[in-house]
Protein backbone atom coordinates (compact mmCIF):
# COMPACT_ATOMS: atom_id res chain seq x y z
CA UNK A 1 0.00 0.00 0.00
CA UNK A 2 1.45 3.53 -0.93
CA UNK A 3 0.47 6.82 1.00
CA UNK A 4 -1.58 8.13 -1.46
CA UNK A 5 -3.62 4.61 -2.24
CA UNK A 6 -4.97 5.39 1.47
CA UNK A 7 -8.39 7.09 1.32
CA UNK A 8 -9.84 8.63 4.28
CA UNK A 9 -13.03 10.10 5.15
CA UNK A 10 -13.63 12.91 8.63
CA UNK A 11 -16.32 12.00 10.36
CA UNK A 12 -17.02 14.56 13.18
CA UNK A 13 -20.22 14.77 15.22
CA UNK A 14 -21.19 18.14 16.24
CA UNK A 15 -23.46 19.54 19.06
CA UNK A 16 -23.77 23.14 19.88
CA UNK A 17 -20.09 23.94 19.48
CA UNK A 18 -20.48 27.06 16.89
CA UNK A 19 -17.51 28.47 18.75
CA UNK A 20 -14.99 25.70 18.71
CA UNK A 21 -16.05 23.66 15.43
CA UNK A 22 -14.12 25.86 13.30
CA UNK A 23 -10.91 24.73 14.95
CA UNK A 24 -11.30 21.19 14.85
CA UNK A 25 -11.91 21.92 11.06
CA UNK A 26 -8.68 23.92 10.59
CA UNK A 27 -6.73 21.87 11.96
CA UNK A 28 -7.49 18.84 9.65
CA UNK A 29 -6.61 21.34 6.81
CA UNK A 30 -3.54 22.40 8.62
CA UNK A 31 -2.49 18.57 8.21
CA UNK A 32 0.74 18.27 6.30
CA UNK A 33 -0.67 15.09 4.34
CA UNK A 34 -4.13 16.21 3.14
CA UNK A 35 -3.78 13.86 -0.21
CA UNK A 36 -5.28 10.66 1.63
CA UNK A 37 -8.31 12.73 3.07
CA UNK A 38 -11.41 12.26 0.34
CA UNK A 39 -14.14 14.47 2.67
CA UNK A 40 -15.31 15.60 5.85
CA UNK A 41 -18.10 14.50 7.14
CA UNK A 42 -20.15 16.83 10.04
CA UNK A 43 -22.85 15.24 11.51
CA UNK A 44 -24.91 18.22 13.48
CA UNK A 45 -26.93 15.99 15.84
CA UNK A 46 -29.65 18.81 16.50
CA UNK A 47 -27.71 21.46 17.67
CA UNK A 48 -29.47 24.59 18.89
CA UNK A 49 -26.56 27.28 18.38
CA UNK A 50 -25.51 28.36 14.75
CA UNK A 51 -23.22 25.54 14.48
CA UNK A 52 -24.12 23.67 10.93
CA UNK A 53 -24.81 27.55 9.86
CA UNK A 54 -20.65 27.73 10.70
CA UNK A 55 -19.94 24.93 9.24
CA UNK A 56 -22.04 26.05 5.88
CA UNK A 57 -19.94 29.05 5.81
CA UNK A 58 -16.89 27.09 6.48
CA UNK A 59 -17.59 25.19 3.65
CA UNK A 60 -18.17 27.77 0.91
CA UNK A 61 -14.77 29.31 1.47
CA UNK A 62 -12.48 25.47 2.26
CA UNK A 63 -13.05 23.30 -1.24
CA UNK A 64 -9.62 21.84 -1.03
CA UNK A 65 -11.11 18.76 0.67
CA UNK A 66 -15.25 17.98 0.40
CA UNK A 67 -16.92 19.24 3.60
CA UNK A 68 -20.68 17.62 3.58
CA UNK A 69 -22.76 18.25 6.13
CA UNK A 70 -25.45 15.97 7.83
CA UNK A 71 -28.59 16.78 9.96
CA UNK A 72 -30.34 15.02 12.16
CA UNK A 73 -32.60 14.71 15.19
CA UNK A 74 -30.91 14.87 18.53
CA UNK A 75 -29.57 10.94 19.09
CA UNK A 76 -26.65 10.85 21.00
CA UNK A 77 -22.86 10.89 19.97
CA UNK A 78 -22.51 7.49 18.53
CA UNK A 79 -25.35 7.56 16.52
CA UNK A 80 -23.65 10.89 14.98
CA UNK A 81 -20.59 8.97 14.05
CA UNK A 82 -22.68 5.95 12.58
CA UNK A 83 -24.37 8.29 10.61
CA UNK A 84 -21.32 9.84 8.97
CA UNK A 85 -19.78 6.09 8.42
CA UNK A 86 -22.74 4.73 6.96
CA UNK A 87 -22.16 7.70 4.11
CA UNK A 88 -18.50 7.83 4.28
CA UNK A 89 -16.76 7.13 0.32
CA UNK A 90 -13.72 6.24 1.95
CA UNK A 91 -11.98 2.98 2.86
CA UNK A 92 -10.18 4.34 6.02
CA UNK A 93 -12.62 6.39 8.55
CA UNK A 94 -10.39 8.62 11.48
CA UNK A 95 -12.69 10.26 13.72
CA UNK A 96 -12.45 13.74 15.48
CA UNK A 97 -14.82 15.42 17.68
CA UNK A 98 -15.98 18.90 17.59
CA UNK A 99 -14.00 20.46 20.29
CA UNK A 100 -10.59 18.45 20.26
CA UNK A 101 -8.31 18.93 17.18
CA UNK A 102 -5.38 16.82 15.56
CA UNK A 103 -1.97 18.01 15.58
CA UNK A 104 -0.07 19.01 11.96
CA UNK A 105 1.38 15.74 11.29
CA UNK A 106 -1.53 13.06 12.51
CA UNK A 107 -2.63 11.62 9.42
CA UNK A 108 0.99 12.29 7.73
CA UNK A 109 2.00 9.69 10.58
CA UNK A 110 -0.67 7.56 10.80
CA UNK A 111 -1.03 7.04 7.32
CA UNK A 112 3.19 6.12 7.02
CA UNK A 113 2.82 3.35 9.58
CA UNK A 114 0.23 1.64 8.02
CA UNK A 115 2.14 2.24 4.61
CA UNK A 116 4.59 0.30 6.15
CA UNK A 117 2.65 -2.17 8.70
CA UNK A 118 -0.27 -3.43 6.04
CA UNK A 119 -1.69 -5.77 9.19
CA UNK A 120 -3.01 -2.50 10.55
CA UNK A 121 -6.57 -2.34 10.90
CA UNK A 122 -7.11 -0.19 13.45
CA UNK A 123 -4.44 2.67 14.80
CA UNK A 124 -4.63 4.95 17.42
CA UNK A 125 -2.23 7.48 18.96
CA UNK A 126 -1.60 9.44 22.25
CA UNK A 127 -3.10 12.66 23.36
CA UNK A 128 -0.64 14.27 25.61
CA UNK A 129 2.86 14.27 26.93
CA UNK A 130 2.83 11.28 28.95
CA UNK A 131 3.82 7.62 27.95
CA UNK A 132 1.28 5.33 27.85
CA UNK A 133 1.81 3.02 30.47
CA UNK A 134 -0.07 -0.19 30.93
CA UNK A 135 0.30 -1.67 34.56
CA UNK A 136 3.53 -0.06 34.54
CA UNK A 137 4.55 -1.16 31.23
CA UNK A 138 5.68 2.06 28.99
CA UNK A 139 4.63 1.87 25.37
CA UNK A 140 7.67 3.00 23.67
CA UNK A 141 7.02 1.87 19.56
CA UNK A 142 4.12 0.73 17.58
CA UNK A 143 2.09 -1.55 19.74
CA UNK A 144 -0.24 -4.37 18.73
CA UNK A 145 -3.23 -4.30 21.72
CA UNK A 146 -5.18 -6.68 22.81
CA UNK A 147 -8.25 -7.61 24.84
CA UNK A 148 -6.34 -7.74 28.15
CA UNK A 149 -4.58 -4.57 27.48
CA UNK A 150 -7.90 -2.21 26.86
CA UNK A 151 -9.63 -4.42 30.27
CA UNK A 152 -6.92 -2.90 32.06
CA UNK A 153 -6.42 0.78 30.71
CA UNK A 154 -8.96 2.02 28.01
CA UNK A 155 -7.40 3.89 24.78
CA UNK A 156 -7.04 5.63 22.91
CA UNK A 157 -9.46 8.72 22.47
CA UNK A 158 -11.79 8.48 19.70
CA UNK A 159 -9.94 11.34 17.76
CA UNK A 160 -7.03 9.43 17.94
CA UNK A 161 -8.49 6.36 15.75
CA UNK A 162 -8.28 5.87 12.00
CA UNK A 163 -9.72 2.76 11.53
CA UNK A 164 -10.96 0.20 8.42
CA UNK A 165 -14.17 1.43 7.41
CA UNK A 166 -15.29 -2.34 6.95
CA UNK A 167 -13.82 -3.18 10.08
CA UNK A 168 -16.74 -0.38 11.67
CA UNK A 169 -19.23 -2.15 9.92
CA UNK A 170 -18.36 -5.98 10.65
CA UNK A 171 -18.70 -5.03 14.37
CA UNK A 172 -21.58 -3.16 13.90
CA UNK A 173 -20.17 0.52 14.71
CA UNK A 174 -20.77 2.49 18.26
CA UNK A 175 -23.16 1.08 20.18
CA UNK A 176 -26.18 3.49 20.56
CA UNK A 177 -27.53 2.40 23.48
CA UNK A 178 -24.48 3.63 25.72
CA UNK A 179 -24.55 7.11 26.85
CA UNK A 180 -21.32 6.28 28.67
CA UNK A 181 -17.83 4.39 27.84
CA UNK A 182 -19.29 3.71 24.37
CA UNK A 183 -16.10 4.14 22.35
CA UNK A 184 -14.40 1.61 24.74
CA UNK A 185 -16.80 -1.30 23.33
CA UNK A 186 -16.20 0.00 20.31
CA UNK A 187 -12.68 -0.61 20.75
CA UNK A 188 -13.24 -3.93 22.79
CA UNK A 189 -14.82 -5.21 20.11
CA UNK A 190 -11.95 -4.31 17.57
CA UNK A 191 -9.61 -5.43 19.58
CA UNK A 192 -10.85 -8.84 19.66
CA UNK A 193 -10.84 -9.71 15.85
CA UNK A 194 -8.96 -7.25 13.98
CA UNK A 195 -5.50 -5.72 14.07
CA UNK A 196 -5.47 -2.90 17.18
CA UNK A 197 -2.15 -1.06 17.15
CA UNK A 198 -1.39 1.78 18.88
CA UNK A 199 1.37 4.57 18.13
CA UNK A 200 2.99 6.23 20.35
CA UNK A 201 2.87 9.43 19.46
CA UNK A 202 1.01 12.55 20.85
CA UNK A 203 -0.29 13.97 17.41
CA UNK A 204 -4.23 15.19 19.05
CA UNK A 205 -5.40 17.21 21.58
CA UNK A 206 -8.67 16.97 23.72
CA UNK A 207 -11.26 19.18 25.02
CA UNK A 208 -9.73 22.26 23.79
CA UNK A 209 -12.39 24.53 25.05
CA UNK A 210 -11.76 23.91 28.08
CA UNK A 211 -14.69 22.39 29.69
CA UNK A 212 -11.06 20.40 30.03
CA UNK A 213 -11.22 16.80 31.77
CA UNK A 214 -11.93 18.74 35.24
CA UNK A 215 -15.36 19.57 33.67
CA UNK A 216 -16.11 17.61 30.63
CA UNK A 217 -13.82 14.51 30.84
CA UNK A 218 -13.91 11.52 33.63
CA UNK A 219 -14.21 13.66 36.50
CA UNK A 220 -17.47 15.28 35.59
CA UNK A 221 -19.87 12.20 35.51
CA UNK A 222 -17.59 9.35 37.59
CA UNK A 223 -20.49 7.33 38.85
CA UNK A 224 -21.69 7.16 35.15
CA UNK A 225 -18.52 6.42 33.50
CA UNK A 226 -17.76 3.93 36.34
CA UNK A 227 -21.44 1.92 35.36
CA UNK A 228 -20.41 2.22 31.78
CA UNK A 229 -17.09 0.65 32.29
CA UNK A 230 -19.30 -2.13 34.75
CA UNK A 231 -21.24 -2.75 32.12
CA UNK A 232 -18.63 -3.30 29.19
CA UNK A 233 -17.00 -5.97 31.94
CA UNK A 234 -20.43 -7.78 32.02
CA UNK A 235 -20.79 -7.80 27.88
CA UNK A 236 -17.31 -9.01 27.52
CA UNK A 237 -17.82 -12.10 30.32
CA UNK A 238 -21.20 -12.66 28.39
CA UNK A 239 -19.58 -13.02 25.16
CA UNK A 240 -16.88 -15.02 26.42
CA UNK A 241 -14.14 -12.90 25.90
CA UNK A 242 -12.88 -12.84 29.46
CA UNK A 243 -12.65 -15.69 31.65
CA UNK A 244 -14.88 -15.06 35.24
CA UNK A 245 -11.68 -14.84 37.30
CA UNK A 246 -10.39 -12.05 35.05
CA UNK A 247 -14.02 -10.57 35.06
CA UNK A 248 -13.96 -10.43 39.26
CA UNK A 249 -10.76 -9.13 39.31
CA UNK A 250 -11.50 -6.28 37.07
CA UNK A 251 -14.86 -5.47 39.05
CA UNK A 252 -12.77 -4.97 42.08
CA UNK A 253 -9.60 -3.18 39.63
CA UNK A 254 -11.76 -0.89 38.15
CA UNK A 255 -13.94 -0.39 41.53
CA UNK A 256 -10.37 0.70 42.94
CA UNK A 257 -9.70 3.30 40.01
CA UNK A 258 -13.30 4.67 40.52
CA UNK A 259 -12.74 5.53 44.35
CA UNK A 260 -8.94 6.87 43.36
CA UNK A 261 -10.67 9.08 40.67
CA UNK A 262 -13.28 10.39 43.57
CA UNK A 263 -10.35 10.78 45.87
CA UNK A 264 -8.29 13.02 43.28
CA UNK A 265 -11.02 14.70 41.91
CA UNK A 266 -11.53 15.88 45.78
CA UNK A 267 -7.92 16.99 46.12
CA UNK A 268 -8.13 19.22 43.50
CA UNK A 269 -11.58 20.71 44.46
CA UNK A 270 -9.90 21.20 47.90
Amino acid sequence: MRLFELNISVVIPLYNQEDLIITALDSVFAQTYKDSLREIIVVDDGSSDRSAERVRDYAMNHNEIEIRLLSQANSGVSAARNAGVNIAKGDWIAFLDDDDIWLPQKIEMQCKIIDEHPEIDFLGCDHDDIPLSILGKKITSLYRVNLRDLCLKSFPVTPAILVRKQVVYDIGGFDESLRYMEDARFCFKVSAKYGYYHLPLSLVKIDIGKRGRAVSGLSSHLKEMHYGEVANLKWLYQKHLISVYFYLFLRIFNFLKYIRRIFLRKMNNS
